[in-house]
């Protein structure tokens, strides 16, 4: 007579089962660790210089991993929004084009623009550097006509 092997207890069973889970938890965590950016955020193609207009062909689309205010409020994934733009600050092949980097043009086809020297010292205390477009309101006061006294 032959003795009949017994199932595994209970016990076995549930650490079986913790092991399981504990090696496909570790699985995971190392897959996302090891995973690349998923997000994809524009990129200029080539050095950009202050004042140019963005075409299609100076960006790109570049996988990288941004903190999610930083994403959500200074950067771009879509090209296209940014086609027509003036840049405003020096932008290098490769870097991130970031919101304080560029400039929405005109209001419309009717729309001008003009560029003219300010003095250093009339540029916001310094705060305005070269090549930078800011918006000018022009008024002019009313011409005063001549009146005419008698004596």
């Amino acid at each position: 007579m032959r003795r009949r092997q017994s199932l595994p207890s209970g016990r076995a069973v549930i650490g079986g089962f913790l092991v399981a889970a504990a090696a496909l938890g570790i699985y995971v965590a190392w897959a996302r660790a090891t995973a690349g950016p998923t997000a994809r955020y524009v990129v200029a193609a080539r050095d950009l210089a202050v004042g140019s207009h963005i075409a299609a062909g100076d960006l790109a689309l570049v996988p990288m991993d941004l903190p999610p205010r930083v994403a959500a409020r200074a950067a771009f994934r879509d090209p296209a929004r940014l086609v027509g733009a003036t840049v405003v600050g020096p932008i290098h092949a490769d870097e991130l084009v970031q919101a304080g980097d560029v400039v929405r043009g005109g209001a419309g086809p009717d729309a001008l623009e003009i560029s003219f020297g300010v003095d250093a010292s009339r540029a916001l205390a310094g705060h305005l550097a070269e090549g930078e477009t800011v918006d000018v309101d022009a008024t002019s006061a009313p011409v005063p006509t001549p009146t005419r006294s008698r004596w």
